[in-house]
């Protein structure tokens, strides 16, 4: 086998280099999660959700967003730290395994979540919370706010207006229009 003169060594040696320094780049991309685009989205539904009056205890009550279940790490909450919404400090509440009726106004059940403990738990809840949810049919079946992701892996949202006026919870028409589908009476779900 003929070996490579110097100068074809030469750029192969550039071409391997150049190579491991775009793979190495790309590695390092701050390219977003799943779970960190998700995290956005709850702080973001803040915006575009109004619960009543009576749910929070006073008028600098916190906004609470509770997380039942695994997230692939805490970490992830971290950019909601010190963020408020609408004059509230947002509170962030982890729930690994239970939900004991805590204060939330927005209530995350990650897939972790076993679909009849998920369900019993959406039936229980009395006051006008934001279920959000990432199984399958979530928003369909049961929530308000289901993340799915499209062919491009890319996070979407489908969202349940029956559900959520049953919850006593208004959500706003930009949110609506970014939304994949929106279940609006009874023919829909």
């Amino acid at each position: 086998m003929k070996q490579p003169g110097p100068h074809k060594q030469y750029w192969l040696r550039c071409v391997i280099a150049l190579w491991a320094l775009l793979f190495s780049g790309l590695q390092q991309a701050n390219v977003p999660g799943e779970y960190d685009v998700k995290i956005v989205y709850l702080y973001n539904f803040t915006k575009f959700v109004s619960w009543p009056d009576s749910a929070f205890a006073s008028q600098d009550a916190p906004l609470n967003i509770c997380i039942l279940g695994e997230l692939p790490s805490p970490d992830v909450t971290n950019s909601l730290q010190d963020k408020k919404s609408r004059n509230r400090n947002i509170s962030v509440t982890l729930l690994p395994r239970q939900y004991n009726n805590e204060q939330c106004h927005i209530l995350f059940i990650t897939k972790s979540v076993d679909y009849a403990l998920s369900r019993k738990i959406v039936r229980e809840i009395t006051s006008p919370t934001l279920l959000v949810g990432e199984t399958a049919g979530f928003a369909k079946n049961h929530g308000i706010i289901g993340f799915v992701l499209d062919d491009r892996h890319r996070v979407r949202i489908e969202v349940n207006l029956i559900n959520a006026r049953q919850q006593n919870i208004n959500i706003r028409a930009q949110l609506l229009e970014i939304a994949r589908k929106v279940y609006r009476d009874e023919e829909d779900t």
